[in-house]
């Protein structure tokens, strides 16, 4: 039987993350549209704007991943504000016996001041961005734990909401990378503070505790004296921050690729 999830995912550094844990449990990532398998390969990208008259659809070519007869497309939402936007438009694509065929959904967000269930109920609000245009699912049946289609009775896809750094306390994804560069480059992570703390405050002004600026600074600074010349998903993806040394020595790290290893193995319970 084949299995097949959709992960919608906050931005690159969540999927970056996510596609290196998914290796570290041996799936393999393709790269050929021929490898991909009905209806998950209607999620690709056909054209470019993608949907209505959208220029911005910068890095939304989804990440596909195989181990077995499990596969996972892996789609960045660029932003908050544009998950379940996005979850609305790969599911158009599909039709309702192509939805039957799929075995999970997950949305992975940041907490950020929020637990998980005021993340939740913050973006499934009426007021929230982009929420009053989704036409394929009922929003507020996510608290219930499911994916109600609209117009189908009786039809619910398997859902959940992910929320970092591990699914209960407040925080982002930039606490998980935090903790595990303190396991593997510790000292340089501590130089960095050193250097960070020295910069004037006018070019520290805008960072505070309602963004990760601050720790987007300490993470982009480490990058750069590893891998010099590249972005952070280059770092997550190619640095030892996410390995098995740092999973079996990290809280929040050892929760997530727990979370993942359950959900993609629960089928066989």
């Amino acid at each position: 039987m084949i299995n097949q999830y959709i992960f919608i995912v906050e931005g690159v550094h969540d999927l970056a993350l996510i596609s290196k844990l998914l290796i570290i449990l041996d799936y393999a990532e393709l790269k050929k549209t021929k490898e991909l398998v009905s209806p998950i390969n209607k999620l690709m990208l056909r054209s470019i704007p993608n949907t209505e008259d959208r220029i911005d659809c910068y890095n939304e070519i989804p990440y596909f991943f195989k181990k077995e007869n499990d596969y996972i497309a892996i789609i960045n939402a660029n932003g908050e504000q544009n998950l379940l936007r996005e979850l609305d438009l790969n599911l158009k694509k599909l039709k309702f016996k192509e939805m039957q065929k799929l075995t999970k959904i997950i949305v992975f967000c940041d907490g950020d001041l929020d637990n998980r269930e005021e993340k939740i109920n913050k973006i499934t609000d009426k007021k929230f961005k982009n929420i009053k245009n989704i036409k394929m699912f009922d929003v507020s049946y996510i608290k219930h734990g499911g994916l109600k289609i609209t117009d189908i009775d009786d039809f619910i896809i398997p859902f959940e909401v992910f929320v970092f750094p591990n699914n209960k306390d407040l925080g982002r994804l930039e606490n998980v990378l935090l903790e595990s560069i303190d396991v593997v480059d510790n000292e340089l992570l501590k130089s960095v503070e050193i250097f960070l703390n020295n910069v004037p405050y006018k070019y520290k002004e805008k960072w505070s505790i309602k963004n990760s600026k601050s720790d987007k600074a300490k993470i982009s600074c480490l990058g750069s004296v590893l891998h010099p010349g590249v972005g952070n998903s280059f770092h997550i993806k190619e640095s030892d921050w996410i390995s098995k040394k740092t999973i079996n020595k990290c809280e929040y790290l050892s929760y997530i690729y727990n979370y993942i290893k359950h959900e993609l193995e629960i089928k066989n319970i």
